[in-house]
Formats: structure tokens, C-alpha cells, sequence
């Protein structure tokens, strides 16, 4: 690795996209080009995931230092264990001038071994050693320095094979980076397409549980009722069951501790304390309701029905229990009292209009729906003469 300091710096500034780039141009072991690829891959997803806002703030920070914690241990580990090309103390000599000096050795090593010198023998060496000298001021080239450490040969009189740099030790350190190597790439493709969330525990939602009674302690007959919880800005419905219970689920933890109020939306009934506040603790809760006065309101108009015009002072008899008299609009409303009430809902009342002067009329009315418009006719003299 050339210049790791760089690859930091560019780390430091924030620029991890031109490191990685610089790492594919280092000449770093296929193995290492693979995590290199991976980190890229990484990073590449992260800066996706950011554009298209599906990571928090906290989750970005968290993977990014993971990338640069995986950045600068590969290139830590790199820089350690890079090492300068194996020194050799080979020389170089003139051809003529080794295979002198290699016939000098073994005729050396001849006389040493028989101990006998001979007046030819030192005749020829000194006769190679001139050569030797003359060729050498002839190429330009330095003569050799003197070595005093006789020179061991092999067999055929050529010197042995440079001792080996790299020992059994250092080869088998490089296999083991290189399998780590194979492991981390491995592993590091994993999380490329596995991305690692942080598994964080999320508050539960809560629950309200929800009672309705009537005055009696009874849960109240009520059909298609439900109740509105208004807490903080929002308002969330829950349906009232055949037995009076409202279970309203999921409501967001936040809520927890907040005042809110209830209201009632059932035809003929209505809470006996709509404005009281609660606080939501998960509790559960108990409403008194009681019938109100919609289902013992009856009201309506009484016209000509040939003229149109309205009839004042026209009497109107509910259930010939009770009586009322229409205004100079034609206009009438009772509200009856509770023991003279409809039972249920979709019970009805039957009305009996009477008018001098217009023949008697009937009809049923039912509560809570459109206001009875009643027509009465004109008795007809004629008919009756």
C-alpha cells in the first residue's frame, strides 16, 4: 500500500467514496479487493437508503461507522503486512572473470586438499588472474571485492543457489490472511444483501376498556351506538357491543397519561355526565348513560290540504294519552313524559288530529325521524245534507 496516511485523511474528511476508489488502485490481493467491493457495495446501499429516507438518523450513523471501522481495520491491516521485495546479495561479475575465479577455487581447493603446489599450476593462475585484470579494465567494470571466505561450489564447479527469503513461517502467515480474507468478503457480501438493523423493543400500544350502564346497573339496549374518544387532536371511534362493552385497541403509548373527554352518538340515550375529563392510564372504564328525550319528542305541522295554508289551534292526541294544539304556523311539539315513552327504538306513537270545520285524521309517527306534515281535508256540507 502506498500511501495509508492518504486513505485516513480522506476517511477523516468525510470523503469515503474517494477512498474506496483509491483502495481499487492500490495493488492489494484479490482477496482484499473483494472486501473492498463489498464496503463499496455497503456504502452505495447506505447513501440509497438515505436518498429514499428509509433509515433514522440513528441507524444511518450506526452503519456509516461501521463502514469506516471496516475501512480503516482493512487498511491497517494492508500497510502491516505489506513487505519490501526480498534483498539478495547476488553480484554481478564478467563471465570470464567467474569462470576464472571458479577454476582458481578448484584448482585452490586441489592443491589445499592434496597439500602440493606446483610450479605450472601457479604459473596458470597467475597467467588467469592477468586476464582477468586486463578484461576488466578493458569492459569499464570494477573488479570484484576480495573476499577472504574461501567460496563453496557444487559439484560441476557453478556456486550454489541464493539462500531463500521468505521462510515456511512467513508463508503460512500469508495463507491464514488470506483465508481471513476469503471469510471477511464472505461475510461482508452477507451484509450487503442482509442488511443488519438494530433491533430496538418498542413501547406496546394500549388499550381501553369501556362499560355502559344505565341507572338501574343494567347495560343499556343500544343498536348501531358508538363512542367518540377525544384525546389530544385526534377523535378514535369505538362500537358500542349487544352487552355494553366498547373495547377500543392500539391506541399509541403517547396518549398515556393524557386527559380526554367521551362523547356519545346512540339514538335515544345520552351520558349523564357528558363533560367530564379522564386520564388515559389503561384502566378501564364505566359510563352511566340514560335515555334522553329524543324518543319522547313529537312534533309536525298541520295544513289545508287544498289551500296549503296553515291550520292554527288544530288538536293533535298522542296515543289518546296526551294533548297539544298547533300554533299560527301550524306548527306543534310535545315531548312526553318518560313513563309515557316508546320502549326501543323504531316504536312508534299514533296521532289523532281533530279540526272544526275538516274531517278527523290518523297517522303513526316514529322518533327521531322527519317531522310529521299532516293535510287535512274539508268537511264536505254538501255530502252531509
Amino acid at each position: 500500500m502506498q500511501n495509508p496516511d492518504y486513505l485516513k485523511d480522506l476517511i477523516r474528511a468525510n470523503r469515503l467514496q474517494e477512498c474506496l476508489a483509491a483502495l481499487k488502485q492500490e495493488n492489494l490481493p484479490a482477496t482484499t479487493l473483494l472486501q473492498v467491493d463489498a464496503i463499496a457495495a455497503r456504502y452505495n446501499q447506505l447513501k440509497d437508503n438515505k436518498i429514499f429516507g428509509v433509515l433514522s438518523y440513528e441507524q444511518e450513523n450506526i452503519t456509516r461507522n461501521q463502514i469506516v471501522a471496516d475501512l480503516l481495520s482493512l487498511i491497517k491491516r494492508e500497510s502491516t503486512f505489506q513487505t519490501p521485495p526480498p534483498k539478495t546479495n547476488k553480484q554481478t561479475y564478467p563471465n570470464n572473470q567467474v569462470a576464472n575465479d571458479n577454476a582458481s577455487t578448484k584448482n585452490n581447493h586441489t592443491s589445499t586438499s592434496k597439500n602440493v603446489q606446483t610450479p605450472n599450476t601457479n604459473s596458470q593462475n597467475t597467467n588467469n588472474a592477468n586476464k582477468t585484470l586486463q578484461q576488466s579494465s578493458n569492459s569499464n567494470t570494477p573488479p570484484p571485492p576480495p573476499n577472504n571466505t574461501p567460496q563453496q561450489t557444487s559439484g560441476n564447479g557453478t556456486p550454489p543457489n541464493p539462500p531463500q527469503t521468505k521462510s515456511k513461517q512467513t508463508k503460512h502467515l500469508f495463507a491464514w490472511i488470506g483465508f481471513l480474507g476469503s471469510i471477511a468478503s464472505l461475510v461482508g457480501l452477507w451484509f450487503v444483501f442482509n442488511p443488519w438493523t438494530p433491533q430496538t423493543t418498542l413501547p406496546q400500544p394500549l388499550d381501553l376498556d369501556i362499560s355502559l350502564l344505565n341507572q338501574n346497573n343494567n347495560p343499556p339496549t343500544i343498536e348501531n351506538g358508538k363512542l367518540n374518544i377525544n384525546i389530544g387532536k385526534s377523535t378514535i371511534p369505538g362500537d358500542i357491543q349487544s352487552n355494553g362493552k366498547v373495547d377500543i385497541d392500539d391506541i399509541p403509548v403517547l396518549y398515556k397519561d393524557s386527559t380526554f373527554t367521551i362523547g356519545l352518538d346512540a339514538r335515544g340515550y345520552r351520558l349523564v355526565n357528558p363533560k367530564k375529563q379522564y386520564t388515559f392510564t389503561g384502566n378501564a372504564i364505566t359510563l352511566i348513560v340514560e335515555k334522553d328525550a329524543s324518543l319522547g319528542t313529537i312534533k309536525g305541522r298541520v295544513s289545508d290540504k287544498a289551500s296549503q295554508e296553515f291550520i292554527e289551534g288544530a288538536e293533535v292526541h298522542i296515543n289518546n294519552d296526551a294533548k297539544v294544539y298547533t300554533n299560527e304556523d301550524g306548527i306543534f311539539e310535545i315531548v312526553l313524559p318518560p313513563h309515557m315513552r316508546i320502549k326501543k327504538e323504531g316504536d312508534t306513537y299514533q296521532l289523532q288530529i281533530r279540526k272544526e270545520g275538516y274531517d278527523p285524521y290518523s297517522e303513526p309517527f316514529t322518533p327521531n325521524s322527519t317531522d310529521a306534515d299532516i293535510r287535512l281535508e274539508k268537511v264536505n256540507t254538501i255530502k252531509q245534507q
